[in-house]
């Protein structure tokens, strides 16, 4: 990061260079007294729901995601090339912009379908029912 950008720090004759800074992993552990798994779907959850259940979509509430990681955009970006896979598509409701700025920045709409974002559930059960059963839009519908 370069304060005034560089051809400031090259005219004051501060140090450049080309080398990329390595960082030793970390972790972040969950306080034990944290109990929020009832309001969390875990990958693998995810994967047996579909397994079990067999839906054309997984539509995942946003709203109260507050931010989305690197690390969590390519679980992101893996579980939805898995669930296309299988012909299962995601949706997405009631996520804020800031998130849907970062999806794209970390370049989720490479699989990520743009049109599956919703206002609300109803709009994505609403989008939902307008498809067949082989994710072909609807004619039938008024």
């Amino acid at each position: 990061i370069l304060d005034g950008g560089r051809l400031k720090w090259e005219k004051e004759g501060r140090p450049l260079t080309r080398e990329v800074p390595s960082y030793a992993p970390s972790t972040y552990p969950v306080p034990a007294s944290r109990q929020d798994d009832a309001h969390r779907a875990f990958r693998e959850q995810v994967r047996r729901l579909v397994r079990e259940r067999e839906p054309r979509w997984v539509i995942v509430q946003c709203e109260a995601i507050t931010d989305v990681d690197v690390t969590a955009a390519g679980m992101l970006q893996q579980l939805d090339v898995e669930l296309n896979g299988t012909d299962v598509h995601m949706a997405f409701v009631e996520m804020r912009s800031r998130l849907q700025d970062l999806t794209q920045s970390y370049g989720l709409f490479e699989t990520l379908d743009r049109d599956h974002f919703y206002p609300t559930i109803d709009a994505a059960l609403a989008a939902f029912a307008s498809f067949t059963d082989e994710g072909e839009p609807r004619h039938d519908l008024a």
